[in-house]
């Protein structure tokens, strides 16, 4: 989850399932990028390229 301002929020819902760890500053920069670009795409895609994007992997 990204907020307005920057603040990030990312949980391990298998391990955590009511998000009391906020492991977004923990986590590799790198994945976390790699997630919020994923956010962008799928806030701009319409259709069968969102289906797409949410069925890919994010690459870590």
């Amino acid at each position: 989850m990204e907020f307005e301002g920057g603040a990030r929020e990312l949980y391990n819902l298998e391990k955590d399932p009511y998000q009391l760890e906020n492991l977004a500053h923990e986590t590799d920069p790198d994945f976390v990028e790699a997630l919020s670009s994923r956010l962008t795409q799928l806030a701009n895609c319409k259709a069968a390229q969102c289906r797409r994007l949410e069925n890919s992997p994010v690459a870590h």
